[in-house]
């Protein structure tokens, strides 16, 4: 069960690593990482559907849940960094960065994969791109009025 999270955890990271890479702004990252965790679902929803089962159903070698014991939440750090650089750079308002980056994630884990796994030809890009809007509006600076296509 651990080498399928290992192999899920790096599959995944490698997908949203050539997206992001591309983007320039913390509002184009945080749209790659939606579209890039969308695409990683549709390609590969039997390993992310197994990773889901592992995590919440198996227990680890100590007893307690295996997603208690394992590094599922995938790209944290980074994302915290990014929204921390924006702050900086006056590209996104002032929020609580760890807040903000648990919404992003439970964005994808909570209502992505949820979603996919309620109904399996959902349209993960279409929930990445209303998602890309919701963080784009919630992060902005004030008096920012235009959202990223």
């Amino acid at each position: 069960m651990q080498e399928i999270i290992r192999t899920a955890i790096e599959t995944y990271t490698g997908v949203l690593e050539s997206q992001m890479k591309a983007e320039s702004t913390a509002s184009g990252m945080i749209r790659a990482y939606l579209a890039a965790s969308a695409d990683y679902m549709v390609a590969h929803r039997s390993m992310n559907l197994a990773v889901l089962e592992i995590a919440f159903n198996a227990l680890g070698p100590d007893g307690r849940p295996l997603r208690a014991t394992m590094p599922l939440e995938v790209y944290s750090s980074a994302l915290e960094q990014i929204l921390r650089d924006a702050q900086a750079s006056g590209e996104l308002r002032a929020f609580d960065v760890p807040v903000m980056a648990g919404l992003l994630r439970s964005a994808v884990t909570h209502t992505m994969v949820m979603a996919q796994r309620a109904d399996p030809g959902v349209d993960l890009a279409f929930y990445a791109r209303e998602l890309g809007t919701v963080f784009d509006l919630a992060t902005r600076p004030q008096g920012g009025h235009e959202i990223a296509p």
